[in-house]
C-alpha cells in the first residue's frame, strides 16, 4: 500500500466511526425514550423488599438528574462514578449519564 492508500483508509475509517457512534447514540436513545412512553404505568426497577420505579418514575428522574449535570457543569472528558449497593437507583443513575452524554455528543468515563 502507498501512503495515499494509508491515509484514505485513515479518513474513510475515521468517517465510518463518527457514522456508527452517531447511529448508535440516536438508537440507544431513541430505543430508552419509546420504552419509557410505551411502558409509563408499569414497573421498570425495583429493590428486593423494597421501592419499585415505573417507567414514568425512571424518566423523571433522569430528567432531574440531567439538569443537576448541566448545573454541576459537567463536561466533555468528565468522569462520574456510581458508588452504591444493588439498588434501583443505580439503574437510574447509570442512564441518566448515558443519555445525557450521548445527548450532548461528549465523551463519557464511567467508573463502575
Amino acid at each position: 500500500m502507498t501512503k495515499r492508500d494509508y491515509i484514505l483508509t485513515y479518513v474513510s475509517f475515521k468517517h465510518f466511526h463518527k457514522l456508527y457512534s452517531f447511529i448508535m447514540r440516536e438508537s440507544f436513545n431513541l430505543l430508552l425514550q419509546n420504552s419509557l412512553k410505551e411502558n409509563w404505568d408499569y414497573p421498570a426497577l425495583s429493590d428486593y423488599k423494597g421501592i419499585t420505579l415505573n417507567y414514568k418514575d425512571v424518566a423523571r428522574r433522569i430528567e432531574k438528574l440531567h439538569i443537576v449535570y448541566e448545573t454541576c457543569g459537567v463536561k466533555k472528558g468528565d468522569k462520574i462514578a456510581l458508588c452504591s449497593k444493588n439498588q434501583a437507583n443505580w439503574g437510574v443513575v447509570f442512564l441518566s449519564a448515558l443519555t445525557y452524554f450521548m445527548s450532548l455528543n461528549r465523551a463519557i468515563s464511567i467508573i463502575l
